[in-house]
């Protein structure tokens, strides 16, 4: 994807006057420093450039999880012709207005955005993102007519269990069918096997599209929809499906996916509890809590920061990942005492459509703090390899098994907050 280039010599070429909060608005963009900037902001936009504020606020908005005000946003810069939304800056507006549409389901908006993204391109003779523009406009026009995914949420608190044999699971209905399905927060899309498809009565809407794994494997895939999903009591309609090959993942990764729940239903959700114990709590109307938020969401990519008792670390969130793990920014910013510590060997890594085998370093008693919850694990892995999803490079994954040293997880998309009990 188009990254957003904001150098503080470009702030001081547009505005003169160029105040203090003016250069650190800009170098928190340009630092993809958001946690900060959305805690400074409101502080900032007070002496800053009004333009700027907006510019900065639409982006905070999107990675925050406020979908139609960051495009209303967008929108208003557009318009008023802003300098800030000219070049390669339009294209990352244009950009990141598409991905707020498609997290709102306006696909038939997305689709158009994508095209515009395009025919932009191509009128300015570079074609190097075209191809993948061009399979998300085929994309979201293959679902410009199906209705919004909706949510009815009857009681308070659903409570429902969850059991962590592999990773955290939910009996799930699925249009009328029984079934268990994974609760993964690093999944795009939620997804069947495609042998499932007909038990569970998913319409195809889309020929097979391109779509890549986290060890940079991937596999073609078929999307559809589902008319309803029912979590306990709670129904949600009009489900997008991608429907996997039965052998996504090889025999060497030793598991099977029969149904997953990705990043769209979990942000439908107002607020989820797990607990150890094996029970899952939906809340309707969580109460009000004093946390800043420590999630932000990248094109359905979730990351949360979280410290070490030297460092603030910027983490990919993936409760699809079995174990927690450090990865090769890390591993580079501290390579002496990981080769002094820790034990050398390898690690296999699935994700869909194929797996890598990667060096690590064993590190034995990591702590973390999450939110202000310690957790201590007894050991992870420091993977040598660097990983980046999107624009964001980042410090490490914080899996599934961090469920297993607290009591109870607490996930709130709407606030964007992570915390454990």
């Amino acid at each position: 994807m188009k990254t957003l280039f904001f150098p503080i010599c470009f702030i001081i070429s547009l505005f003169a006057s160029a105040q203090k909060a003016d250069l650190r608005i800009a170098e928190l963009l340009q630092t993809h420093n958001h946690f900060q900037l959305q805690k400074e902001l409101p502080q900032l936009e007070k002496t800053a450039n009004p333009q700027l504020s907006l510019f900065a606020k639409a982006f905070v908005q999107h990675y925050f999880n406020q979908p139609a005000q960051s495009n209303q946003s967008f929108k208003t810069l557009l318009d008023m012709k802003s300098p800030l939304v000219e070049g390669d800056n339009f294209l990352a507006a244009i950009l990141f207005m598409a991905d707020n549409y498609a997290r709102m389901f306006q696909y038939a908006e997305a689709a158009a955005a994508y095209e515009q993204l395009v025919d932009s391109y191509k009128a300015s003779g570079n074609d190097a993102d075209i191809a993948s523009y061009q399979i998300q406009n085929r994309f979201y026009n293959s679902l410009k007519e199906i209705p919004p995914q909706e949510i009815y949420i009857p009681e308070k608190i659903t409570k429902i269990p969850v059991t962590f044999d592999s990773l955290p699971t939910i009996p799930i209905t699925l249009n009328g069918q029984a079934g268990n399905f994974i609760l993964d927060a690093g999944a795009n899309f939620s997804m069947i096997p495609q042998s499932a498809m007909e038990k569970y009565g998913i319409t195809v809407l889309t020929d097979s599209i391109w779509m890549a794994g986290g060890t940079g494997s991937g596999a073609y895939t078929k999307f559809g929809v589902a008319k309803e999903l029912k979590i306990g009591s709670i129904v949600v309609k009009n489900v997008i499906f991608a429907i996997a090959p039965d052998d996504i993942l090889p025999e060497a990764c030793n598991f099977e996916i029969k149904g997953i729940l990705g990043i769209s239903i979990l942000n439908a959700l107002p607020e989820i509890h797990i607990y150890k114990k094996g029970i899952l709590e939906i809340v309707k109307e969580p109460q009000k809590r004093n946390l800043a938020p420590n999630l932000l969401l990248s094109f359905n990519s979730l990351f949360s920061q979280a410290f070490t008792s030297q460092d603030t670390l910027f983490m990919h969130f993936d409760t699809g990942a079995k174990a927690s793990s450090l990865v090769g920014k890390y591993y580079e910013e501290h390579k002496q005492e990981i080769e002094q510590q820790g034990t050398k060997g390898t690690i296999r890594q699935c994700s869909y459509g194929g797996f890598r085998e990667d060096e690590i370093y064993t590190l034995s008693n990591f702590a973390l703090n999450i939110a202000g919850s310690k957790i201590k694990l007894d050991t992870i892995p420091a993977i040598l390899k660097r990983e980046q999803i999107n624009e964001f490079e980042f410090d490490g994954v914080l899996g599934s098994d961090l469920m297993n040293h607290s009591k109870k997880m607490v996930l709130n998309l709407k606030e964007m907050y992570l915390y454990f009990e």
